[in-house]
């Protein structure tokens, strides 16, 4: 592993042993590369850029093998009319290149993305009387965000891992963040702003699935997704407990805790 200020290169190899002893089938990834640009604003203009790249070698004894490369970078802005709220639109490139062993020529999948992040904050400030906890912040925030990936064709492609099948998306996730932090002193100035609670709840709504044409007179259709809670709750520093639920919303039953 190599990290600079906002990049970073992991390299790793993994073998698989596969117990029911098919191991001249099983993928092993050797070697796997990594490169991931932290969101970095570009020089003096208003835009962001980050990546996600990664290289690897896929190896096995029997069946389909070859290198793998895929790159992944996106450009986003932020835009905060006054601060009464932040709207983030975010467009993604993806370029993937295969060389597989035996052909001479490299096969290729082109594709995009789009995603729009829409937010905003109510925040109250308490004031408080104990020796390292003098502040308390309580935040409530809504958030909207939508995605698309458009369809593309990709059965020509090998399928090694679920890099080689991105499905399409046309999906609405909208969200509500309730966040408890505290400004923690240390020393008389030095001081540190740490989040005690943090309840998160959120549904989408799959556009995909509310306009797609139904297959039988009992097909339904069921755009919504199950609902998702998230609490996390950091008692300090050095431990933090986290609790995931979701609730089927066709179910009408807690499907997971």
């Amino acid at each position: 592993t190599k990290n600079w200020s906002k990049f970073s290169l992991l390299t790793q190899f993994k073998h698989f042993e596969d117990l029911r002893g098919q191991q001249d089938t099983t993928l092993q990834k050797l070697p796997e590369i990594f490169l991931t640009g932290l969101r970095q604003p570009i020089g003096e203009s208003p835009f962001y850029f980050s990546l996600t790249s990664s290289a690897v070698n896929f190896y096995r004894e029997a069946g389909v093998k070859g290198e793998r490369i895929d790159m992944n970078p996106r450009f986003s802005m932020n835009i905060s009319p006054k601060g009464y709220f932040t709207f983030t639109p975010e467009l993604g490139l993806r370029e993937t290149a295969y060389h597989l062993e035996g052909e001479e020529r490299w096969r290729s999948r082109e594709m995009y993305d789009l995603k729009g992040t829409l937010s905003t904050a109510f925040l109250r400030v308490y004031d408080l009387s104990g020796e390292s906890l003098r502040k308390m912040r309580h935040s409530i925030e809504p958030g909207i965000v939508y995605e698309y990936t458009p369809e593309v064709i990709q059965d020509s492609l090998p399928l090694f891992d679920p890099v080689d099948r991105i499905g399409k998306r046309n999906m609405i996730t909208y969200s509500l963040n309730n966040r408890l932090a505290g400004k923690v002193y240390t020393t008389e100035e030095d001081y540190q702003v740490r989040e005690f609670i943090l309840f998160r709840i959120s549904q989408g709504y799959d556009i995909n699935e509310a306009n797609r044409e139904l297959t039988s007179a009992v097909d339904e259709k069921h755009p919504f997704t199950d609902v998702s809670t998230q609490l996390r709750v950091t008692p300090s520093q050095y431990l933090s407990l986290v609790s995931d639920a979701s609730y089927g919303t066709y179910d009408g039953y807690l499907k997971s805790l």
